[in-house]
């Protein structure tokens, strides 16, 4: 076997009626080097946010109970989005959110719409297969 290495992925599938958890393996896939941002991560940036992102915490939550998740969502992402670190990254398009948190040296990539969200973020990298 050449040097490839095998990405595990966890990918987390939320729909509100049901939640349901798949686990799948992406092997043989080349990952470029990123330029990851740096992120501070932590109590601090919980704990000294600006009203303004409480505004959007409070806009979320009312959202969510009216079941407009979309604006939900994007209300949300704001209160997460620590502007000089660029941590959250998002788009709506076609009744869909995209978007990427980055938590320390970890990923997450996610989509949402008004029924279903899914999460994916690689949990694991090992530089041996395994043999089936």
């Amino acid at each position: 076997m050449d040097n490839s290495v095998l990405k595990v992925i966890s990918s987390v599938t939320y729909n509100f009626e049901d939640v349901k958890m798949d686990i799948f393996s992406r092997i043989f896939k080349t990952y470029g080097q990123t330029q990851e941002p740096e992120i501070q991560f932590g109590r601090y940036t919980d704990s000294y946010k600006p009203d303004e992102k409480y505004d959007c915490w409070n806009r979320s939550n009312d959202f969510f109970e009216n079941e407009k998740y979309l604006n939900s969502y994007t209300n949300f992402l704001d209160f997460l989005t620590v502007d000089k670190q660029k941590n959250v990254t998002y788009s709506v398009n076609q009744g869909v959110v995209t978007f990427t948190l980055y938590q320390g040296s970890k990923i997450i990539n996610c989509s949402a719409d008004h029924v279903r969200f899914c999460a994916e973020a690689k949990i694991a990298v090992m530089n041996k297969s395994i043999s089936a």
